[in-house]
């Protein structure tokens, strides 16, 4: 086998053990993530106050690489929120864990993220905001799992798989050409 060919498979090596690296400390923070949102479960509540109910845009892209993207605007609902734990107040905008933000799903019309925003959320409404006991800071409206919650911990399995198989053709080839 070729010098050439030898370091291609050395550097195949490599790549895969360092995207096996990536997928490990991935999949610990997913383990991590959904532990934390396994927890918010239990966490405390406390009577909170919407002060100000957003439509966030969003452009997102469609198509491959090196072909026409076609770009579209989506919609979706935000809300601030204000809340008191042992006579402290706090500020955020954290609707869950894993979904951030974002309190509606997409909308292809301003006019129907408004409507949402709208019948759930006016400036003024009282919410339910859970909080983490340990850390008042960290606070949401809903809590527990969701397909945010499990991202990173899917993405971890797909790059440590990935990196796996990367290291493990470039070392058996190597192996069996006899470097």
């Amino acid at each position: 086998m070729s010098d050439e060919k030898v370091q291609a498979l050395k550097t195949l090596s490599r790549f895969g053990l360092g995207l096996g690296i990536l997928g490990g400390l991935l999949s610990i923070f997913g383990i991590y993530f959904l532990v934390i949102a396994n927890q918010s479960l239990s966490w405390p509540s406390v009577q909170g106050s919407v002060v100000q109910t957003e439509i966030r845009r969003e452009t997102r892209s469609k198509g491959s690489p090196g072909a026409t993207l076609n770009t579209y605007v989506e919609y979706y609902v935000s809300v601030n929120y204000t809340y008191d734990v042992e006579g402290h107040s706090y500020f955020s905008s954290r609707y869950s864990l894993g979904e951030g933000d974002r309190v509606s799903r997409r909308y292809k019309e301003r006019s129907d993220a408004e409507a949402e925003a709208i019948s759930r959320f006016p400036e003024g409404t009282t919410v339910i905001v859970y909080y983490d006991p340990k850390q008042p800071t960290e606070a949401v409206l809903t809590t527990g799992w969701n397909w945010g919650t499990f991202t990173p911990l899917l993405m971890g399995v797909f790059f440590g798989g990935s990196g796996w198989l990367f290291y493990a053709v470039g070392k058996s080839a190597n192996i069996t050409s006899g470097q």
